[in-house]
């Protein structure tokens, strides 16, 4: 089977002061259709800056230099160096044949359109559906992603979506081009481990459902372990080592992949004073919302209580963990506690002040003792 991409001597060499910088220093692999490649190493080691240089989008930075090949097997079996194409061309090919997911979903979402609307875009400039057409497929795009009443999420926002929600809609966005190779940049990085483990088993079901050549970049092996059929390791710009997920494993070479396999974050917190004094407590505090849903005429409005009467208490100098699922509460819990987000019920109390009923005003002397 030949390589639906083929990576050659890549180059992106950036002015510096002391002389230009290769962030991307000879890179060198292929892909073939249905398989995934792990592009792993620190931050800063240039997995990223190889990845946006194959679809031309490092192009703009100034006094850029780019060198080497990237041969691009098309739908119809022509090979075009990806490297040579004008802005016009790659356009075509970005979001359509070559789609890409990034780390933090909600940086790539305009925060001013519906989630149908901007689906909507893939999918009248990819495959020419509009109106009622394009949003029947939006809602069937995200249902195959795990969507839950895709219907209801497409006609929400963004900020009115999870972490672990508003990825699966880049996934569903991405895959209305109808990509033949998917970029996926960090894409479980701000994830908590049950979303990750649902995204990572989605991106390999969609791999193989769709006979996607996967680049999974990420700092995480035990992702890669998982996920990828083969493995190429990067340090300051330059591939260090390559092969099959189970070999560099099982049998690492190069010492950088054997730092990276054994690194593992290790220690314990100090224990905590017996005696130390409650700073703050919040005691039953509720939050909900007012979601919207149906038409103009047909308007219906559910509450969705996101906080559901969760007491909790942090002492002096104690590290209190609140854990759970994308979209459980804990962010809301957090900001409802230090008055960013007005709760629905419950008290509040802050080295012993009652904060909660506070105006604006009057929060304004504990600001610089919360952050």
């Amino acid at each position: 089977m030949s390589a639906i991409i083929e990576v050659q001597d890549l180059r992106l060499s950036i002015p510096a002061r002391g002389g230009p910088t290769c962030p991307v220093d000879g890179v060198s692999f292929s892909i073939e259709p249905g398989e995934c490649v792990g592009l792993v190493g620190e931050s800063g080691s240039g997995k990223s800056l190889t990845s946006q240089t194959l679809i031309g989008l490092t192009r703009e930075i100034p006094g850029v230099r780019i060198s080497g090949s990237v041969s691009w097997q098309g739908a119809g079996g022509k090979t075009r160096e990806l490297l040579k194409m004008s802005e016009r061309e790659l356009t075509s090919i970005r979001g359509g044949e070559i789609g890409m997911v990034f780390q933090d979903p909600l940086s790539c979402l305009n925060p001013l359109f519906r989630v149908d609307y901007q689906i909507g875009e893939v999918l009248a400039r990819h495959c020419n559906l509009k109106g009622k057409a394009a949003f029947q497929r939006t809602v069937e795009l995200l249902d195959s992603v795990g969507v839950p009443q895709p219907e209801q999420r497409a006609r929400q926002y963004p900020h009115q979506l999870s972490g672990g929600l508003r990825q699966r809609v880049i996934l569903a966005m991405t895959l209305a081009g109808e990509p033949r190779m998917l970029i996926a940049d960090e894409p479980t990085t701000a994830l908590d481990v049950t979303v990750q483990a649902q995204i990572l088993s989605l991106l390999k079901s969609l791999q193989k459902s769709h006979n996607m050549a996967v680049i999974l970049i990420t700092h995480d092996l035990t992702v890669v372990e998982k996920t990828s059929d083969n493995v190429v390791v990067m340090r300051y710009g330059e591939v260090v080592e390559r092969g099959t997920t189970a070999e560099v494993f099982a049998n690492p070479q190069h010492p950088y992949t054997k730092h990276l396999i054994a690194s593992e974050p290790k220690g314990r917190p100090d224990p905590l004073d017996p005696d130390a004094k409650v700073l703050m407590e919040a005691t039953d505090m509720r939050v909900s919302f007012r979601l919207a849903h149906g038409g103009l005429l047909s308007r219906k409005y559910t509450d969705l209580i996101a906080v559901n009467d969760i007491s909790t208490k942090v002492r002096r100098g104690e590290t209190l963990g609140i854990v759970g699922e994308s979209g459980s509460g804990k962010t809301t819990l957090g900001m409802a506690m230090i008055r960013l987000l007005e709760p629905n019920g419950g008290e509040v109390t802050f080295d012993g002040h009652r904060i909660d009923g506070l105006s604006r005003k009057e929060m304004q002397p504990f600001r610089t003792r919360i952050q």
